[in-house]
């Protein structure tokens, strides 16, 4: 599902808080079933799926923002929230990827 379409799934609910936890529900379970298209077998390969998740949530939250005014803002950061309370394992493996990349690049120069 796209990000669009989550959040209109959101606006039009009538139970926004509700709404919001199967919709970070569904983000998990999205991360499994690209896991299984792309036949994804390592914890690495992971990685890159969490990161578009992370960037597919934040788009969604920019869009629900927009139309939410003055009803509920949701945090941009909300997929690397949950995946750090829910799956500390996971999110400690993804920070610590992402760092070794960091320090790859500005040592690259």
């Amino acid at each position: 599902m796209k990000a669009k379409e989550y959040a209109k799934r959101l606006i039009e609910s009538e139970n926004k808080m509700g709404e919001l936890g199967k919709i970070i529900i569904d983000f998990l379970k999205e991360v499994k079933k690209i896991k299984e298209m792309r036949n994804v077998s390592t914890d690495a390969g992971v990685i890159p799926i969490l990161k578009e998740q992370n960037q597919k949530f934040r788009s969604f939250a920019g869009i629900a923002n927009s139309k939410l005014i003055g009803e509920m803002q949701i945090d941009p950061n909300g997929f690397m929230i949950t995946l750090e309370t829910e799956m500390p394992i996971v999110y400690e493996a993804f920070m610590k990827k992402e760092c070794l990349l960091y320090v790859r690049q500005i040592t690259a120069h």
